[in-house]
Parts: C-alpha cells; sequence; structure tokens
C-alpha cells in the first residue's frame, strides 16, 4: 500500500461524525459556531475565517533532537501499541464532544460541534455488544438538535437521524452509512466514528514497511491541546505529488489518557505561503467508561427526539 493511500486511511476514522446533512443542509461558515468556539476553548481557540489557522491552539514544549524516521517510528509504534492496548482492553464506552472542520470538494466547512455516546463492539460469553454511537448537534445553528444513532447491526444497518436546525426540525429519515444523502457535506461515513478506529489505523500504518517512504516524521513529548499534555506524531510529506493533497499530518496522543485527542491534516501551501487546513478533529472533555446501556441507543429513549415506533 502507497504511503498516499496509507495517510488516506489514517485520515478516515477521525471524522466520521457525520452523516447527517439531509439533503439540503451543507456546512456553512457560522459567526456563532466562532463565538461557541471560544467559549468552549476558554480561549484557547483561535478559528480563522480562511481555514488556515488551527481550530484548536496547540504549543510545543520542546522538540526532541534526533527523533527522526527510523528511531522515531520504533517509539510511534510503541505509543500506537499501548493505545490499541488500553482502548481495546480498558474501554468499553465512553461520552464526548467532538469539534469538527472539513473540506469537502474543495469548500472548507465551518466548525460543528456534538457530543457524543460511543459503546466499543465487545464480546463475552453471555452477550455480543455491537459498535453504538449516538450524536446531538449543538452549532452551527442550521443544525443544532440534530440527533444522529446508529448502532451496527440494527435497524437494517441504516442511521436513524433527526433533522434539527430551525425548520421542520423534527423530520427523522433513515439511510445506509454511505448513502449518497448521508455522505453529502462529509468527508467519510459514521462508521468510522471514534478514538478506537483512529488508534487502530494509527498502529496498522506504522507496521507497515512502506510508512517510511516519502516523509519525515517527527515526535514531540510536551506538545499540548487545551492545557492537556500531549505527545504529537507529525508526518510531513517531502515531496508534493500530483494525485496526493496531503503534506501534513498531526495526530496528539493524551498522555494521561493514553487515547488520541485531536488530529489533523493540511494540503500543501497556498499563495499566500499557509497549508490548506483538510480536516480537523478534537474529542474533548472525555468520560471513559460511563456505563451505557441499550437504551442509551434506543430511538425511544424518552430524552431523545427521534420519531418513537412505540
Amino acid at each position: 500500500m502507497s504511503i498516499n493511500a496509507m495517510v488516506g486511511r489514517f485520515q478516515k476514522f477521525t471524522s466520521a461524525a457525520l452523516l447527517v446533512a439531509l439533503s439540503t443542509f451543507l456546512f456553512h461558515s457560522s459567526a456563532d459556531a466562532q463565538e461557541l468556539a471560544d467559549a468552549v476553548l476558554t480561549g484557547k481557540a483561535t478559528p480563522s475565517s480562511s481555514g488556515d489557522s488551527k481550530a484548536v491552539r496547540t504549543s510545543d514544549a520542546s522538540t526532541d533532537d534526533g527523533l527522526r524516521n527510523a528511531k522515531a517510528l520504533t517509539e510511534i509504534l510503541t505509543i500506537a501499541r499501548q493505545c490499541v492496548k488500553r482502548i481495546d482492553e480498558q474501554i468499553v464506552d465512553y461520552s464526548c464532544v467532538l469539534i469538527k472542520r472539513e473540506r469537502v470538494n474543495g469548500q472548507l466547512g465551518g466548525y460543528q460541534y456534538m457530543t457524543a455516546k460511543v459503546r466499543h463492539h465487545k464480546d463475552d460469553k453471555t452477550k455480543s455488544i455491537p459498535f453504538s454511537l449516538y450524536l446531538r448537534f449543538h452549532q452551527p445553528d442550521e443544525f443544532r438538535d440534530r440527533e444522529v444513532l446508529y448502532v451496527d447491526g440494527f435497524n437494517a444497518g441504516k442511521i436513524i437521524a433527526k433533522k434539527g436546525g430551525d425548520r421542520f426540525a423534527y423530520l427523522t429519515s433513515e439511510f445506509a452509512p454511505e448513502s449518497e444523502i448521508a455522505m453529502r457535506g462529509n468527508r467519510y461515513p459514521i462508521t468510522e466514528f471514534g478514538v478506537q478506529n483512529l488508534a487502530h489505523r494509527l498502529l496498522e500504518i506504522a507496521e507497515n514497511e512502506s510508512f517510511l517512504s516519502g516523509c519525515d516524521l517527527e515526535l514531540r513529548r510536551q506538545a499540548k491541546v487545551d492545557g492537556r499534555v500531549c505527545v504529537a506524531i507529525v508526518v510531513t510529506k517531502r515531496e508534493r505529488t500530483a494525485d496526493d493533497p496531503f503534506s501534513l499530518a498531526r495526530v496528539f496522543i493524551d498522555k494521561e489518557l493514553m487515547i488520541p485527542i485531536h488530529f489533523e491534516s493540511f494540503g500543501w501551501l497556498t499563495s499566500s505561503g499557509k497549508p490548506r487546513l483538510l480536516e480537523q478533529y478534537t474529542y474533548r472533555n472525555l468520560k471513559l467508561n460511563v456505563g451505557f446501556s441499550d437504551a442509551d441507543f434506543d430511538r425511544n429513549n424518552s430524552t431523545y427526539g427521534f420519531r418513537k415506533t412505540r
């Protein structure tokens, strides 16, 4: 597999949320969303209308000299394996706030804010628990109170989505995760959502012998995302290729949680000399092993706004 294909897969999970753009509702920049960003990030966010700045301010206290390529890859493998082991063996479910921004069909959308409930697939002696996801959107206004529900293997494999927004907010629809309506305005399907997928793909590409080809690798041990100390893994392409928009990707691993909490990738430099933001995802306010039950992923939950079936 080429480095371009691997990076494309690496980018894939972080996003997923998002399916829910119903047919006439695409991403738009929103001043309200930017104001919410400032409130949520308590002054640490510096969103840019041009999309060239990072939605979440990160800082690097130090960069270890000499951690390049072969040596860096050894450490990246160790970190990725620790993440996967931690998530697979110790984390059953979690809730979080996801902040998402994506460039789709060349157009950079505004920030989206949503709360998420996630339950990982687990098999034990008495019960098989499917991957389950519930989302509620908060910003921008046209998506406010939009709800999305997906449980792997249930409802004929379809997403359930309540439209939200200002008009016909109550409308509830069902569609396949990779259908045209689900993918409109989104880079990836909802089935790729979450930190578990991100950790597994990080390990997958780190274990591939061609990972180093054409790229420089770097570890930043004291990077920060909103004040949380992280290890940042930075992948930079040395040369541009005609079919690959990617030039730089960064994933931030929370050192305390041992979970990836931020991912961003950039395209090549624009005429202004700044890289083009392709996609950016931040998992904030993570609460682990909450103890979600089937009721948390049931459309008939009385606290959800989906059209009820009973």
